[in-house]
C-alpha cells in the first residue's frame, strides 16, 4: 500500500504542479490542524478550467460558514483545548476538473507535514454530487476522511467504496420518499418529472422514480433537460409535460439555473398555468429562483433542508462584515460579494458603473441567507472527532501530544463513525448511520405571496426520516394544508382516472398502470381486488361494502299474506259451502228431482269440489317436504274426481237422448246395469289418473330446497314445479274437461231436469277459460309464488264455479218447484232405477 501510494503522490505532484498555471485561488488560516475545503465560490464557465460568474448562494455563504465554525471551534476551551484548527480552502468553481486539482492539492498537504508542523486532518465539502464523487475517489486511497455538505447522489452511500466519504445532508433518497409521501397524500398518482443533467440530478431523479413505484404513482413524462439548456430546451420541456392533460403536476429535479429557467419558459406558455411544480431541494428556499417570477411561482412545494437558513448567530456574524473589518489574507473574494450585493463597483475590472462608498452597510440590506447549517455541522464533526480522539490518546494533556503526530486519518475515520454532536441550529444529537450519513430532515415550503406584490416561502411542514438496520426508509410527514395556497386557488387533481364508485373495478388500459376504466360488478358480485370482481354463491348477495357475501334471508309461501289469507278465506267458505250442500243433498236424496241428477255422480263431484278448495290452500301455506307430494297428488287427482263423474253423468244423459230418439224407452234392467257400469267408469279413470300420478311423482320427485333467483334477488324455498311437470300432472284434468266441454256442447238442448245440460254447459266453458288463463300465465311466469297463488286462485274459481254451475240451480228448483208431473222435465228412468224406486203415478 505504501508503494502504491508513493507512485500516486509522484503522479499527483506532477499533476499538481502542471495545474498551477489555472490556480484559482484561495484562502488559508494557520493551525495544528488543518480542514481543506472546497465550495463553489463561482459559477461554471464557458470551459471546465475557467470559473463564471460569482455565486453568493450557496458558494460564497457556505464558505463564509466554514470559517465562521472554524472560529467558533478555536475561541472554546471545550473542543480541541491547545489546539489550533487552520485552513486551506479552494474555489471549485463547480468544474470537475478544477475540483480534481484542487483535491491533488490537499493530497499533497497530507503527504508532507507542513513547515509548522501541521496536521492535514481531512476536507470539508465540495458542494455537487459529481464533484463529491470525484473528490471521494481521490481520497479514499489515501485514507483522507471527507464530510460533503451538498453531495445528495445515493451512490456515495456505497461504504464498500466510498467508506471515508461523509456528509451533513442526507442523500436523495430520503428526498424521493418524502416526496413520493406527499404526493400519496395529495392522491397524485399521474405526474411528470423534468430533471437536469448532472450525476445528482439523474441519480436523484432514479431515486424518485423507485420511490413513486413503490405507491403505484406513474410517471407520465420523464424530460431530461440538456447540460447547458437553451431557452428553446426549457420551452420543449414545459410543452412536453403540458402535452398529457391529465398530469397536473410536475416534480422538478434540476439545479438552479434550470430551475430558474423552466419558470421563464412556464410564464411564456399560457397553457403552462394549470401546472403545479413540486421541487427538490437544489430549489429549497431560494430566491435566486424565483425573483422576478412571483406570480408564475405561486403554489410551488419545495423541499429544503431542516432548519433552512435559521443560524441567528451566523447571520449577525456575516451582517457585520464590511470593507474595514475583513481581515483575511484574501479579500478578493469577498469584494466580489460586496459589488454583487450593493451592485457597485470597487475596481478597474468590475461590470458595475457605480463606484462603492465603503459605508454600504449589510446590517439594513435586504439580503437571502443561505442554509449554511450543513456546513457548520460539517465542521463540527470533524472538530468533535478530533476532540474524541485528543481525549483517548492524550488524556489530561492539552494541545497535541505525540501519540497524535503524525495524525492517523484512519483513526478519525473511525471516530468520525461514532461521533454524537449537538446540531448547530437545533442543538439536538446528530450521528452519522452504517452509512455515514445523518437522519433525513427536512422542511417542506409552499412559495406563496403573503401580501400584495410580496412572495415568500412559507414553512408548512416537514419530512422527518431515518435509515432502518435494513437498508429501509422510514419517517413522518407532517402538513399543515391550511397555509397551502395552491396555483388556482384549488388543490390540483393530477390523475389518469378518477377513483371508482362503490361496487366498481378498475380495467387497467393498456400499457398505463395507473390509467383505468371503471367497470361495475355485477348485481350478486363482490370485489375481490381493485380489478376483480367474484360472483357471489347462489343465494348470497354482496354486504354494503361489496368485501364479503351474506345470505339472503329465505322467504316462503305462508298463511299469513293477505293474499293467502283472502284465498284460504275463500276456500274455507267453499269447503263450508260444499259440505252445506251436500248435507242437504244427502237429506233430500229421497226427493224425485235429485235422484233424476245421478246421486252417485254428483257425491264424487262433492269430493271432486272438496279436494279442489283443499288444493288451494296447500298452496298457498308453508312448504314442507311432505306437503311438496300433496301438492303434487291433488293438482293431479282432485280435478279428475270432479270431471270423471261430470264426464261419465254427461255420457249417460247423451246416450239416453240417443236412444230415445232412435229406439225408445229399453226397460228398467238395462238402465239399472248403466247406473253400475257408470259407476265403474268413473272409478276406474280416477285410479287411471291416480297411478299416473304416482309415476310422475316417482319419475320427478318433488324435493322441498332454497332457490335464488336472479332477476328478482329472493331466496326461496319451495318445492320447484317445472312446466313440463306441471302439464304432466294437469294433462289428465285438461283431457276430461275438454270432452266434457263437447258432451255439454252435444246435450246443451236437451229438457231436462230444470234444463241442467244448459248449466253444465256454462260451467265447462267457463273452466276450460279458467285452464286456457292457468296455462298461459303458468307457463310465461317464472316466479314461483306467483305460479302457486295462480293455482290456487284459479282452483278456488273452478271450485266455486262447479259448485254453483251444477247444484245452484238444483237447489233452486227444490226450493221453488213444490209439485212434478210427468209433464215435468225430470229423468223418470233415474227415478225408477234409484236406490229408492218411486211410482211415477
Amino acid at each position: 500500500m505504501s508503494i502504491l501510494r508513493s507512485l500516486l503522490f509522484i503522479s499527483v505532484v506532477t499533476l499538481g504542479f502542471q495545474a498551477r498555471p489555472g490556480l484559482f485561488g484561495h484562502i488559508s488560516s494557520q493551525g495544528d490542524i488543518i480542514l481543506g475545503g472546497l465550495f463553489p465560490v463561482h459559477k461554471e464557465g464557458s470551459r471546465e478550467d475557467i470559473c463564471g460568474p460569482f455565486s453568493e448562494i450557496p458558494g460564497y455563504q457556505y464558505m463564509e460558514a466554514m470559517r465562521y465554525a472554524v472560529d467558533q471551534i478555536n475561541n472554546r476551551s471545550d473542543i480541541l483545548p491547545g489546539i489550533r484548527l487552520g485552513t486551506i480552502i479552494y474555489d471549485t468553481c463547480r468544474s470537475p476538473t478544477i475540483t480534481a486539482d484542487h483535491t491533488k492539492d490537499f493530497i499533497k498537504s497530507s503527504l508532507e507535514r507542513g513547515a509548522n508542523g501541521s496536521e492535514f486532518a481531512g476536507v470539508i465539502g465540495p458542494f455537487t454530487s459529481g464533484n463529491s464523487i470525484i473528490v471521494a475517489n481521490f481520497l479514499r486511497v489515501f485514507e483522507i476522511p471527507q464530510i460533503s455538505y451538498g453531495g445528495l447522489t445515493v451512490e456515495l452511500s456505497n461504504k464498500g467504496r466510498y467508506g471515508y466519504f461523509f456528509r451533513t445532508v442526507p442523500p436523495d433518497s430520503f428526498f424521493a420518499e418524502g416526496l413520493a409521501r406527499l404526493l400519496e397524500h395529495f392522491r397524485w398518482n399521474f405526474v411528470s418529472i423534468i430533471y437536469s443533467s448532472g450525476k445528482y440530478p439523474e441519480t436523484g431523479t432514479e431515486e424518485v422514480v423507485k420511490a413513486l413505484s413503490r405507491r403505484d404513482i406513474c410517471l407520465a413524462k420523464r424530460h431530461r433537460l440538456p447540460r447547458f439548456p437553451t431557452e428553446e430546451d426549457f420551452d420543449k420541456a414545459i410543452a412536453e409535460v403540458l402535452s398529457v392533460e391529465e398530469a397536473k403536476v410536475t416534480v422538478f429535479v434540476t439545479i438552479q439555473r434550470d430551475s430558474r429557467g423552466l419558470l421563464k419558459a412556464k410564464k411564456r406558455n399560457p397553457l403552462a398555468k394549470r401546472l403545479a411544480i413540486v421541487a427538490s431541494v437544489s430549489w429549497s428556499n431560494r430566491d435566486d429562483i424565483t425573483k422576478g417570477l412571483g406570480l408564475v411561482a405561486e403554489g410551488t412545494i419545495t423541499f429544503g433542508h431542516l432548519g433552512g437558513s435559521n443560524m441567528q448567530e451566523f447571520e449577525n456574524y456575516f451582517r457585520s462584515l464590511n470593507l474595514s473589518n475583513y481581515q483575511q489574507n484574501h479579500r478578493k473574494w469577498f469584494e466580489e460579494f460586496w459589488e454583487s450585493q450593493f451592485e457597485c463597483s470597487l475596481g478597474n475590472t468590475s461590470n458595475y458603473s457605480k463606484k462603492c462608498t465603503g459605508k454600504e452597510n449589510l446590517l439594513s440590506h435586504q439580503m437571502e441567507i443561505a442554509p449554511v447549517r450543513v456546513v457548520i455541522n460539517a465542521v463540527f464533526a470533524m472538530a468533535y472527532s478530533l476532540e474524541n480522539m485528543r481525549k483517548i490518546l492524550c488524556p489530561n494533556i492539552s494541545g497535541m501530544c505525540s501519540k497524535m503526530k503524525p495524525l492517523s486519518r484512519n483513526l478519525l475515520k473511525k471516530f468520525l463513525e461514532n461521533v454524537t454532536f449537538p446540531d448547530s441550529c437545533f442543538n439536538w444529537p446528530i450521528m452519522f448511520n452504517q452509512n455515514n450519513e445523518v437522519a433525513g430532515n427536512y422542511t417542506v415550503f409552499n412559495y406563496r405571496q403573503s401580501k400584495p406584490g410580496v412572495f415568500s416561502y412559507i414553512p408548512v411542514g416537514n419530512w422527518t426520516s431515518k435509515l432502518q438496520e435494513n437498508g429501509e426508509i422510514s419517517g413522518k410527514l407532517q402538513l399543515d394544508i391550511s397555509k397551502i395556497r395552491w396555483p388556482n386557488e384549488t388543490v390540483p387533481i393530477s390523475k389518469c382516472s378518477v377513483d371508482c364508485g362503490l361496487g366498481n373495478v378498475k380495467q387497467p388500459r393498456y400499457g398505463e398502470e395507473c390509467c383505468w376504466d371503471c367497470v361495475t360488478c355485477d348485481k350478486y358480485d363482490v370485489i375481490l381486488n381493485e380489478t376483480t370482481c367474484r360472483a357471489c354463491a347462489e343465494g348470497y348477495v354482496p354486504d354494503a361494502n361489496f368485501s364479503s357475501c351474506l345470505k339472503l334471508e329465505v322467504k316462503y309461501m305462508n298463511l299469513r299474506r293477505p293474499l293467502a289469507v283472502f284465498l284460504v278465506f275463500l276456500a274455507s267458505v267453499g269447503i263450508i259451502t260444499n259440505l252445506t250442500a251436500l248435507i242437504v243433498f244427502y237429506i233430500k236424496r229421497n226427493h224425485q228431482l235429485i235422484k233424476a241428477t245421478n246421486i252417485e255422480a254428483c257425491y264424487f263431484i262433492f269430493s271432486g269440489i272438496f279436494l279442489i278448495f283443499i288444493t288451494a290452500i296447500v298452496f298457498v301455506a308453508r312448504p314442507t317436504q311432505s306437503l311438496c307430494y300433496t301438492q303434487r297428488f291433488l293438482l293431479a287427482n282432485s280435478f279428475t274426481v270432479c270431471y270423471a263423474a261430470l264426464l261419465v253423468k254427461l255420457r249417460r244423459i247423451y246416450n239416453k237422448s240417443i236412444r230415445e230418439n232412435q229406439l225408445g224407452n229399453q226397460g228398467e234392467s238395462s238402465h239399472f246395469l248403466s247406473l253400475r257400469l257408470h259407476l265403474v267408469i268413473t272409478i276406474s279413470i280416477i285410479i287411471i289418473q291416480v297411478l299416473c300420478t304416482v309415476l310422475t311423482i316417482t319419475r320427478n320427485t318433488p324435493k322441498l330446497r332454497e332457490n335464488f333467483y336472479f332477476k328478482t334477488g329472493e331466496l326461496l324455498l319451495e318445492c320447484p314445479l317445472k312446466s313440463s311437470v306441471f302439464v304432466a300432472y294437469i294433462a289428465g284434468s285438461l283431457i276430461l274437461v275438454f270432452i266434457c266441454t263437447g258432451y255439454a256442447f252435444l246435450t246443451r238442448n236437451i229438457q231436462k231436469n230444470f234444463h241442467e245440460t244448459r248449466y253444465i254447459s256454462f260451467t265447462t266453458y267457463t273452466s276450460n277459460v279458467l285452464w286456457v288463463v292457468l296455462l298461459a300465465f303458468f307457463l310465461n311466469s317464472e316466479d314461483s309464488f306467483s305460479r302457486q297463488d295462480l293455482i290456487a286462485g284459479i282452483s278456488l274459481l273452478i271450485g266455486w264455479l262447479t259448485l254453483l254451475g251444477l247444484f245452484a240451480p238444483l237447489f233452486y228448483h227444490l226450493r221453488t218447484k213444490k209439485v212434478f208431473d210427468r209433464t215435468s222435465l225430470i229423468d223418470w228412468d233415474l227415478v225408477r232405477t234409484g236406490p229408492r224406486m218411486a211410482n211415477p203415478s
